[in-house]
């Protein structure tokens, strides 16, 4: 079978969670597979696994001209799609949800026989209703509805997400968990842990947090880190290190290491050089990637239950949740403290994860999905 991702973001090379999503789906997902993305060039790029991507230039400025480019970007999303003929389109949900019902209704037109799927990253009503005034959500959730209930189906990440399309719009999605490549955490070797140390300054004290800056609910868990979380851990632990990578912040301190975003190929050496990771995210849908890569890692991670929501993880190794500051903060202090309960919560974690959250095993049921959709159509 031939299948088609297009994401309205890049995606390859993975910078951010919802690139690092769609990239390994589509790079694990049987079959023969090619990723349209938008980016600042126009680029074609085969990859080490012999996944094609098709980068079609963002050219654009200001809110307008980002409007008249997505509709350039769509028709040229079209026409490569009619070159290629794929059985199935996923579209990739993780921008405004209005772009993808624009591109549905082109695909409609001049394909009318592709089958359309929506892999949904978030809830995107629910992401926006709280910080985007009266319009935007408005428009979102039109376009949420119109195009769930057009696609020939749709995939949400978590139960949760799948309970609010259905008490949104009356429509319930398959489940589409996020994974985790597994052998990228488990080829970690001491050697390229102390590279990574090295090159980025880390200590064994160092607690992590995955994720944009740009992103609010992660804008909200930085915030909360940096002024209220970190100044009271210092006091108990001054060698303890705040790192956050996933994209630039705006805060300066002795104890905050902010590289920004980094190559892929260190990642999973930085997430396996942190003693803990952290996920206090109190807004949003989807469910965060940052969580399982840790645990993939062996890495224990503290987060608060919305951040753990959809993840089936509450009570099991590796995973404590905390809905307060002052939890937060015993907690990481806990763990700093104690290297024999952080070794064992290290075990608990990587294993229940390689049970669950293994992209191969995923991406083998959603193709098998896939593969229903496109015989009973015939």
């Amino acid at each position: 079978m031939r299948q088609a991702f297009v994401c309205f973001f890049p995606a390859f090379p993975p910078e951010s969670g919802a690139g690092r999503v769609s990239y390994d789906l589509a790079r694990f997902v049987p079959g023969e597979s090619i990723l349209i993305q938008l980016g600042s060039v126009d680029a074609d790029w085969l990859d080490s696994t012999g996944l094609r991507v098709i980068q079609f230039a963002q050219g654009w400025d200001g809110r307008w001209g980002k409007l008249g480019g997505i509709f350039r970007f769509v028709r040229r999303i079209v026409e490569r799609l009619e070159a290629t003929q794929p059985d199935v389109v996923i579209l990739e949900g993780a921008s405004w949800v209005l772009y993808h019902w624009w591109l549905l209704r082109a695909i409609r037109k001049r394909l009318p026989r592709v089958k359309v799927v929506y892999h949904a990253h978030n809830v995107e009503y629910l992401l926006r209703s709280d910080r985007h005034g009266v319009l935007v959500p408005k428009i979102t959730r039109f376009a949420e509805g119109a195009l769930l209930r057009a696609v020939d189906h749709a995939f949400a990440v978590s139960d949760a997400d799948r309970d609010a399309f259905q008490s949104l719009y009356g429509t319930r999605p398959s489940l589409l968990p996020n994974g985790v490549d597994l052998s990228q955490f488990a080829d970690v070797s001491e050697d390229a842990i102390a590279a990574c140390r090295e090159r980025y300054g880390l200590g064994s004290s160092t607690i992590l947090f995955m994720g944009s800056y740009a992103y609010p609910p992660n804008r909200e868990a930085i915030d909360l880190l940096v002024n209220e979380v970190m100044p009271r851990v210092l006091e108990r632990r001054p060698d303890a290190r705040l790192a956050i990578i996933g994209g630039e912040v705006p805060y300066r301190r002795d104890w905050l290491l902010s590289p920004g975003v980094i190559p892929d190929e260190w990642v999973a050496p930085f997430v396996s050089s942190c003693a803990l990771s952290v996920a206090p995210i109190f807004s949003g849908s989807g469910t965060r990637l940052k969580i399982i890569e840790s645990l993939a890692a062996g890495v224990p991670v503290v987060a608060t239950p919305k951040g753990a929501e959809g993840l089936h993880l509450v009570g099991e190794g590796g995973l404590l949740l905390r809905s307060s500051v002052s939890g937060f903060i015993e907690s990481i202090t806990g763990l700093l403290d104690d290297c024999d309960y952080r070794c064992g919560l290290r075990m608990r974690g990587a294993g229940r994860v390689a049970r669950l959250f293994d992209w191969r095993g995923i991406a083998e049921n959603f193709a098998t999905e896939l593969r229903m959709m496109v015989s009973q159509s015939g």
